[in-house]
């Protein structure tokens, strides 16, 4: 699978998941099929953007992809923050 590149912020996990079932090629009734769930959920998520998901549920919608989700956390810290902490 290809690199999607790392997404901006938490919040568009939708549209990368959006993006992720059109660029496979699937209806919303293929994914809703391989979810378990009616095409109408399907819809309401994504024209939702799957605003407010749960871990749960990305992770089903993941696993049905067969595709990894990985998260970075920055230290909020600059380095030179950080030096001035350690010296005091």
């Amino acid at each position: 699978m290809e690199n999607w590149g790392p997404y901006i912020t938490l919040p568009s996990i939708g549209r990368w998941l959006i993006g992720l079932r059109i660029a496979k090629g699937w209806t919303q009734e293929e994914l809703a099929n391989r979810l378990g769930v009616s095409q109408a959920q399907v819809s309401r998520d994504e024209n939702n953007e799957y605003h407010g998901i749960s871990v749960e549920k990305a992770q089903k919608i993941l696993d049905v992809f067969n595709a990894r989700f990985s998260m970075e956390i920055e230290d909020p810290l600059s380095f030179d923050e950080r030096s001035e902490l350690e010296y005091a």
